[in-house]
């Protein structure tokens, strides 16, 4: 079993806050962790900005959008205790790895659905591909911080989520202004008829 080392830097038993070893990993991990749960929230809320229009692309009821989303907590709530387990049989570096890349080509695949079924099936995938992400980060985190020091990390964690809400919003909102901008290379936007008046000779 691939695990990596625990904090142990202790003084009388118990950790020291400004033990150099605890700040060092505080340093070097906490902000890609950060990072890591901000990009995965933008994943799961941006299909409801997405909907104002993609629901009308793919002829989507509401409750045909609703199954979608639901979908997804499906294939993760399957697959989140055997992704626990790979996570402790191959180690947190190459099975953090194998779910950020596997659910970004699955969630860029979501471009590809044409209707409801296509849809229900990559959302379907991406649950899958994403299982077990947020546990394994809590898992991570008591591999390197004790105790003592784990509240402090796994909320500096989950601070990611309500950040993420910020982001999204702008980030969608700036995308679909994006895709009202016509063209400028390669086309020309449509031109429109005028009508002079007649005058008399």
């Amino acid at each position: 079993m691939t695990v990596e080392p625990v904090v142990t830097a202790q003084r009388g038993g118990t950790a020291d806050p400004s033990d150099a070893v605890v700040r060092k990993a505080f340093r070097r991990l906490m902000w890609f962790l950060f990072v890591l749960l901000i990009v995965a929230f933008i994943d799961r809320i941006n299909i409801g900005f997405a909907a104002l229009t993609m629901n009308r692309d793919l002829g989507l009821s509401a409750a045909a959008f609703g199954a979608s989303i639901s979908v997804f907590y499906v294939g993760y709530a399957l697959c989140e205790i055997p992704s626990n387990l790979a996570l402790a049989r191959f180690g947190a570096r190459l099975w953090i790895a194998r779910i950020m890349i596997t659910w970004g080509i699955a969630s860029a695949a979501t471009a590809l659905a044409v209707g409801a079924w296509s849809l229900y099936g990559l959302r379907l995938l991406v649950g899958i591909a994403e299982a077990g992400f947020q546990p394994c980060m809590f898992l991570y985190i008591t591999y390197w911080f004790p105790q003592t020091h784990r509240a402090r990390a796994n909320a500096v964690f989950i601070m990611g989520a309500p950040v993420t809400i910020a982001i999204a919003s702008t980030l969608s909102g700036f995308i679909r202004l994006l895709g009202r901008v016509p063209p400028t290379t390669g086309s020309k936007p449509p031109s429109r008829a005028i009508t002079l008046p007649r005058t008399r000779e």
